[in-house]
C-alpha cells in the first residue's frame, strides 16, 4: 500500500527519505524527505518533513524553509547532501523531539517547526561532518550515537555536548584509488 494522504506525490526532483517512528508513541511518524534535481550536481537539499499521529494513514508538512541538509548553518542555503548522507531520529520518549540531518545535525523540540544547531554552535562545528546513521542507547532517551564520515561520536545530554569514540576504531573511509604504472 503506497501511503499518500498528505505526502508528496512520486517526482524526479525527490530523492531519498528517511522515516523515523517514536517508541513510546509508534502512532507518530516522521518521514524527511530529499530533493533532488537532476543533472545540477549536489543539490540535495530539503524537499519537507512530514508528520503523521495516525501511523501513517494521513500525514502534515511540518517544514520545508529551513534547509537542515545544507551546508550552511543557518539553515538558508540552497542544495546539500541529502542525497549522499541522510539521518532522522525521533526522541524513544518524547515525539516532539527530533534530530536530523545530512552534513550537519540539526534538532528541534517542536515536532520539525523550528530547527537549532545539534552538530554545531554557531559556526563552530562540534562533530564531524556527513551524517549517515545514528542511534539511541536502548532505555535512554538522552543518550544518542552518531556516525559520520570521520567515526563515530556520543552525546549523553540530548546533542548538547558530544564525546568523540572514534580513537582506536579500526575503521576507514576510502573514496577513490588511483593506479599508476
Amino acid at each position: 500500500t503506497r501511503l499518500s494522504r498528505g505526502l508528496p506525490e512520486p517526482a524526479d526532483d525527490i530523492g531519498r527519505i528517511a522515516i523515523a517512528q517514536c517508541q513510546s508513541a509508534p502512532e507518530i511518524l516522521y518521514a524527511l524527505y530529499c530533493q533532488d534535481r537532476i543533472g545540477e550536481g549536489w543539490i540535495w537539499g530539503m524537499y519537507g518533513l512530514y508528520r503523521s499521529s495516525d501511523g501513517g494513514n494521513s500525514w502534515q508538512l511540518q517544514n520545508n524553509r529551513t534547509n537542515i541538509l545544507g551546508w550552511g548553518t543557518d539553515g538558508y542555503d540552497t542544495g546539500g547532501q541529502g542525497g549522499y548522507a541522510l539521518v532522522l531520529q525521533v526522541s524513544p520518549s518524547n515525539p516532539d523531539f527530533l534530530v536530523a540531518g545530512s552534513v550537519n545535525l540539526w534538532k528541534s523540540n517542536d515536532a520539525g517547526q523550528s530547527w537549532r544547531g545539534a552538530s554545531f554552535n554557531g559556526s563552530r562545528t562540534l562533530v564531524h561532518p556527513d551524517f549517515h546513521e545514528m542511534a539511541w542507547l536502548p532505555g535512554s532517551s538522552s543518550v544518542l550515537f552518531a556516525c559520520h564520515d570521520g567515526g563515530l561520536h556520543r552525546s549523553d545530554n540530548l546533542t548538547e555536548s558530544w564525546t568523540d569514540l572514534s580513537n582506536g576504531l579500526g575503521i576507514h573511509q576510502v573514496y577513490r584509488i588511483g593506479v599508476d604504472r
